[in-house]
């Protein structure tokens, strides 16, 4: 499950389930399309709390996907509850260098995520907490 949401600050990602390949690129094709409608840089909520870790393949696209957000997301913050799903998006984002740029929050200890998100791609704050999966 996925959807995408024009924002604000730009977009809203939220991504849930197991989601298989047929999934990702039906939403890789529908985000390129948001794209076209967004300004020329952009911040970006991820919301992950229910998505399962991904494939290979899925996570081929999410890489292509993510080098192509560098050159226009200027802040994202990512949200997870998921300790599996957390690693593996670290991984990607350090690959495709997006980590550079983003936060991951973990839900479990920010009670009110979705505004630490907004904070930090609107005005680059850092939530408050003692986390190991802040980044």
């Amino acid at each position: 499950m996925y959807k995408i949401e024009k924002k604000n600050y730009g977009l809203k990602l939220t991504f849930g389930g197991n989601m298989e390949l047929e999934e990702i690129q039906a939403w890789s094709q529908e985000i390129i399309g948001f794209l076209d409608k967004m300004p020329r840089v952009f911040g970006m909520l991820i919301d992950m709390r229910q998505l399962e870790p991904l494939s290979k393949d899925c996570q081929m696209i999410i890489e292509k996907m993510q080098k192509l957000f560098a050159k226009r997301v200027y802040r994202s913050a990512t949200i997870v509850d998921n300790e599996a799903t957390n690693r593996q998006f670290k991984k990607m984002g350090k690959r495709t260098g997006v980590n550079q740029t983003k936060i991951y929050i973990d839900s479990s200890k920010v009670n009110d995520w979705e505004t630490a998100g907004r904070l930090w791609i609107k005005k680059g704050m850092e939530p408050n907490i003692n986390s190991s999966w802040s980044a």
